[in-house]
């Protein structure tokens, strides 16, 4: 028995594309959820322009840095898990896709995320001397764009080892496998 698939082939741009647009939308979804997520830091105005951040604010960079990193560690484990449902496009052309995909679903994470934040915390004009101001969150180190990615290629590396496949997707059964596999013992020809 061998499988036939009756449909035609997709192309591979389109499943290159199909995966960068899901990645993508994550990506979106991702950002908007640290934008309302991630801490503001507040800064005490000591004179126009100039702030001095308050005992402990600083460490707000690094939790708005950390939850994006959450946030990447997530798209790179649940998209690949996902995709690989996708049993007729398995191969490169999909790891393809999702390494592209992760690259931009991090960034589109990482613009969203920045660009609500700005919208939500907006920075006040001119404050006066003395008054606490919260500052929106930002992102001081563009490497949180290569986690997603990285950790998505390590998800399509461990799925793949523990693929028992050749193909990554289905091993035609033949008669005489499927037979043996039945506890089916053929002892030659028949005689009558």
């Amino acid at each position: 028995m061998a499988f036939a698939d009756e449909r035609p082939p997709l192309r591979p741009w389109k499943i290159v594309g199909s995966v960068v647009a899901v990645s993508a939308i994550f990506g979106v979804v991702c950002g908007l959820l640290w934008a309302f997520l991630a801490p503001t830091e507040q800064f005490v105005v000591v004179e126009p322009g100039v702030g001095a951040a308050l005992t402990g604010e600083s460490l707000h960079r690094f939790d708005s840095l950390a939850l994006l990193v959450c946030c990447a560690l997530v798209g790179g484990v649940v998209l690949p898990v996902t995709l690989w449902a996708w049993t007729g496009v398995r191969g490169p052309v999909l790891y393809m896709g999702l390494f592209v995909g992760a690259g931009v679903g991090s960034a589109a994470m990482l613009g969203v995320g920045v660009l609500v934040a700005g919208l939500v915390h907006p920075r006040p004009d001119d404050p006066a001397s003395g008054t606490v101001v919260a500052l929106a969150p930002g992102m001081e180190s563009l490497l949180v764009l290569l986690v997603q990615p990285l950790v998505a290629s390590l998800v399509v590396l461990l799925l793949a080892a523990m693929n028992p496949h050749d193909n990554l997707r289905f091993t035609p059964v033949t008669d005489h496998e499927a037979d043996t596999d039945l506890g089916v013992q053929s002892n030659g020809p028949e005689r009558a």
